[in-house]
């Protein structure tokens, strides 16, 4: 089993205290190339999603094409180093995780085609997690 504080980078521990509390429903995480936003982010959606059997997750990024190699690739991260891989279908095409005691999904999409973000269902609960993901200015 291996402790969150080893996971989660001190700079966010704060942040998952006030997650862990349910003290708000929006956070806006600044910080460039370092600042393991991105480590800190899917961990507390994994967390999250396992906690609460209605959760599933929408992550968004400005471009489909790098979704894989960036964002995915994260999750994956996540539930392996979460100890939670058992846990976990990992698909390919189309891009998504599905919690396997639940059903429950995390599907990735690119903001480039807005139309096929608006027809998003989910068989099973609703979506509680959306991480968008701006990169550059």
């Amino acid at each position: 089993m291996t402790r969150l504080s080893s996971i989660i980078a001190p700079s966010f521990h704060h942040i998952h205290k006030d997650i862990k509390e349910d003290n708000h429903t929006h956070y806006w995480l600044g910080g460039g190339r370092g600042s393991t936003k991105s480590s800190f982010v899917p961990v507390e959606i994994v967390l999250g999603m396992m906690k609460d059997t209605d959760a599933n997750c929408v992550a968004l990024r400005k471009v489909k094409d790098t979704l894989h190699d960036s964002v995915y690739e994260q999750f994956a991260w996540a539930i392996d180093i979460l100890g939670a891989s058992k846990f976990w279908d990992a698909k390919i095409s189309p891009l998504s995780f599905t919690y396997l005691p639940t059903g429950q999904k995390i599907i990735f999409r690119g903001a480039d085609k807005p139309k096929k973000i608006k027809s998003i269902k989910f068989a099973k609960g609703y979506c509680k997690f959306l991480w968008y993901i701006v990169t550059g200015k």
